[in-house]
């Protein structure tokens, strides 16, 4: 399904491994919508652990192709350690990219180191025009400056998840604000989230 949805292509992990992404020139997988006209909207997906894989990137860009945005999943080091000195920068490059594209809206989010970056950073990149929401798959960290954004915010949390433990995401849930119709916990087989991982807390919070 990947090959035949965007083609074949080669995943950034090698160049990742060779420590060869810095913000002046850093690998990024560009999953494009279906619609044919331009997009306003963008996803910016950024990876966990063991570099940047295509798999997950694709998996991200079918749930963005549901409101036609295009998926950006930028490459940072192997371990996905977006806090350090290169991550922020590089997330900044992938943000100038969508705004020289004429997309002036979109949404953040990461996977397990990803996600945990994400939090580390949230206070700067919470001041970028344009961002519209959060998502923290298996990964979360720094929740109440997440919880200060405003921002809408979706949590894919495994109970039982061994390499992530989710007190984090669990406490961000509990004191969200969002309507208990919006808090669930359900059983994912998704290889994204991981063998581990066999239930999730899903939450969405809609904007004050």
């Amino acid at each position: 399904q990947t090959t035949a949805a965007t083609g074949a292509f080669p995943a950034p992990v090698v160049s990742t491994y060779l420590g060869l992404q810095k913000p002046a020139a850093f690998d990024a997988i560009v999953i494009e919508p279906t619609v044919e006209r331009p997009t306003p909207i963008g996803v910016v997906f950024l990876h966990g652990y063991m570099s940047n894989v295509t798999l997950q990137c694709w998996q991200i860009a079918q749930a963005a192709r549901r409101i036609d945005a295009v998926t950006v999943c930028p490459s940072t080091n192997w371990s996905g350690e977006w806090w350090q000195p290169d991550g922020l920068p590089i997330i900044r490059a992938t943000l100038s990219y969508l705004r020289e594209r004429g997309i002036q809206q979109f949404y953040l989010g990461g996977f397990s180191n990803g996600g945990y970056g994400l939090g580390r950073l949230i206070m700067i990149l919470a001041t970028e025009s344009g961002l519209k929401g959060l998502f923290f798959i298996a990964g979360v960290s720094n929740e109440p400056a997440v919880r200060a954004t405003g921002l809408p915010v979706l949590v894919i949390q495994g109970i039982e998840d061994e390499r992530m433990p989710g007190p984090g995401a669990f406490g961000l849930v509990a004191v969200s604000g969002a309507p208990l119709a919006n808090r669930r916990v359900c059983p994912v087989t998704d290889q994204l989230v991981g063998e581990s991982t066999r239930n999730v807390v899903d939450v969405e919070r809609e904007p004050a």
